[in-house]
């Protein structure tokens, strides 16, 4: 049964991804309340295979695949949530096909090898759902940046057909993006602080370069929080510096934790 939901909430995720690049593409706005209800259709099916692939009953199986699973539908709900009160639709051209493909990594459990956790306390669980929901926020904030990107480099060429024609004014795709630096930036601040109170050694061996990477990411995103609204930055410095935040989260999860699960044994 499980299965057969995650086929199909990821055919849901990949059909919305193919629909929105081709209007971006061919410069037709997509029927917006028709994709909302896909979205929400298809993050409702694969939430009992996640859940059921997160927890045994006994213990949390926090493993590579899983959590990027995680990071992926909690990302589809944010889009799903802020599509509520602001032009989100053209992020699912990114997310939908890179959620499809962590939910079939999900049909894969018996390659995730990372040891279940048990008898976890309120603040470590804090910490992990406070990680993830930053990861989801500053995801649908870095897919947001290659948007807005994107639409400044056509206009800068004159360019106002396609892409730009069916995406918001540039200024309102800047304050989406940095509506989701804002929120991603201040759960991620949130994180680090219950890491730094509930785990016992946040620069253990297995954990220092999490760490590190962390709060060099912390300091990037800070910086161009700071720098946007004291200094005006915006345009291509912005959309730089919320590639290299999110790629030092990168690597402090998926970059570390890959190693730690496929090739340390």
């Amino acid at each position: 049964m499980f299965d057969s939901l995650i086929v199909i909430s990821a055919a849901i995720f990949l059909s919305l991804g193919w629909s929105q690049l081709r209007a971006l593409k061919h410069g037709k706005p997509r029927h917006a309340k028709l994709g909302t209800s896909g979205l929400l259709i298809a993050c409702v099916l694969a939430m009992p295979p996640l859940l059921a692939a997160l927890y045994d009953g006994y213990a949390l199986r926090l493993g590579l695949l899983n959590v990027l699973a995680l990071i992926m539908i909690s990302s589809q709900w944010v889009l799903l949530i802020a599509s509520v009160r602001q032009p989100t639709q053209g992020l699912s051209f990114a997310l939908g096909p890179i959620t499809a493909l962590t939910l079939f990594g999900l049909l894969l459990g018996d390659q995730d090898l990372a040891t279940p956790i048990s008898d976890l306390s309120p603040g470590l669980i804090a910490h992990i759902l406070l990680s993830v929901l930053a990861y989801s926020f500053l995801t649908s904030a870095a897919i947001q940046a290659i948007l807005t990107a994107i639409q400044h480099r056509q206009l800068r060429n004159h360019n106002v057909t396609g892409f730009s024609s069916v995406m918001p004014p540039l200024q309102t795709m800047e304050a989406i993006l940095f509506s989701f630096l804002w929120a991603g930036f201040i759960i991620l601040s949130a994180a680090i602080a219950t890491g730094f109170i509930y785990v016992e050694d946040l620069f253990a061996q297995h954990l220092a370069h999490k760490t590190v990477l962390s709060i060099m990411a912390w300091c990037f995103y800070a910086g161009l929080l700071v720098g946007h609204y004291a200094l005006g930055w915006r345009g291509q410095r912005a959309t730089t510096l919320t590639f290299v935040g999110y790629g030092l989260l990168l690597l402090a999860y998926v970059g570390s934790q890959l190693v730690l699960e496929y090739f340390i044994k």
